[in-house]
């Protein structure tokens, strides 16, 4: 390790920060923060080299979204990344650095006509962070569907590109979905080609209280055509259903009176901002994933387990938040653990745990019952990055 910082050192210069050891993921005894894409490969040719490990950090919004223990000694930070950035609004596409953050972005577009299909999970959340997370938004789909092309600096420091700012059928791998989703486990990103949306003509928000039975209710208007967002929230007399409208006046003026058909009012936007926000709060959250007319029962099992619920009907999302952490009560971790597992069975569909301590990490597997796809997964780690180097122990099965 000694040997690895002196070089880093004397390639990175100032972009390297030593200090005391810090038990945060990993046991880390320096941060480096190259500024560039050629600083980047040195930096991770040197740890490929000596067989170092370092912990990825984008924004830093979601650090517990992983396997423990992690190996890491040094931590890579990808924020200072910078490269050529490109707003192309009259196509519809954006190049952008993977360590600017989402709010930038989207502070850039306003006005232009198009916005950024992505959610930020916090105030310093990144389009890199963003993209190798896979991380859903409130609003838009996974972020896959809008990556067109990226930059890739791989362990060994070998620069790659693929895609780019116009789709075309192609025979081969498409590397975007394999690099999307991978966690930071088989490469860096360094700069994205982004589809843009156009920014709706018109957006309301209403608010509907569900019966005890609302399951299949609030799943058909979940699926109203021009419903961007749709969350069942807690109530003080059940639950309640929160839509967002989205899109041109005649869809969301049909929509919005098939809502007060079903007793539906229009409400301030603010209800559907927290919901947003709250989807990602508490010390301990569990994300079940399955069939959306499933969604009721699986929430029933999470609240039994002391959960609070929000909803996603209309894409089958369904999370339980827990206000407090178990600390080190093995009983109370695994009682949740098995709740999440429960829920999934109940919704035929998967289940992560998206937030918990690294002592309730450690020895499990917070992407779920996993089964045939870890030993891929391996593989596929193996191949990329035979020292595991990169988030070492953070991704499937531990890879």
């Amino acid at each position: 390790m000694r040997e690895a910082l002196s070089q880093l050192r004397r390639a990175l210069e100032d972009a390297v920060q030593e200090h005391e050891p810090r038990a945060d993921e990993g046991m880390l005894h320096a941060t480096l923060r190259p500024a560039s894409e050629e600083a980047l490969s040195q930096a991770l040719r040197i740890c490929h080299a000596r067989e170092t490990g370092l912990l990825l950090r984008g924004g830093g919004t979601e650090p517990s979204f992983a396997n423990a223990p992690c190996t890491a000694v040094f931590a890579l930070e990808t924020g200072a990344l910078t490269a050529d950035r490109e707003l192309d609004t009259e196509e519809g596409v954006a190049l952008l650095p993977a360590g600017e953050t989402v709010a930038s972005v989207h502070a850039s577009l306003a006005g232009s006509g198009f916005e950024l299909p992505f959610d930020a999970t916090g105030a310093h959340a990144t389009i890199g962070g963003v993209v190798a997370s896979a991380r859903q938004g409130f609003r838009y789909g996974p972020p896959r569907d809008a990556v067109l092309g990226m930059s890739v600096v791989l362990p060994t420091g070998e620069r790659i590109r693929f895609g780019g700012r116009v789709v075309k059928n192609v025979t081969g791998y498409d590397l975007n979905k394999l690099f999307t989703g991978s966690f930071g486990s088989l490469g860096v990103i360094t700069t994205v080609w982004l589809r843009l949306r156009p920014v709706p003509e018109c957006v309301e928000t209403h608010r509907v209280r569900l019966a005890d039975d609302g399951g299949s209710a609030a799943l058909g208007l979940a699926r109203l055509g021009s419903a961007r967002a749709a969350v069942v929230v807690p109530d003080p007399e059940g639950r309640e259903l929160q839509l967002e409208l989205a899109g041109d006046a005649a869809s969301v003026s049909n929509d919005a009176a098939a809502l007060a058909a079903a007793g539906a009012t229009p409400c301030d936007p603010g209800g559907v901002e927290e919901a947003a926000r709250q989807r990602l709060s508490g010390p301990f959250r569990v994300r079940v994933t399955g069939l959306p007319s499933a969604w009721a029962g699986a929430a029933d099992i999470l609240e039994a387990a002391g959960a609070r619920v929000l909803a996603e009907p209309a894409r089958g999302i369904v999370r339980g938040i827990f206000d407090d952490g178990p600390g080190d009560d093995e009983r109370a971790i695994a009682r949740r653990w098995a709740a999440a597992r429960a829920a999934a069975r109940r919704a035929s569909g998967t289940y992560a745990i998206e937030a918990a301590s690294i002592d309730a990490r450690l020895g499990r597997e917070v992407f779920g019952d996993v089964g045939a796809s870890a030993p891929l997964q391996r593989a596929i780690k193996l191949q990329y990055d035979p020292h595991r180097i990169l988030n070492p122990g953070r991704f499937v099965g531990n890879a």
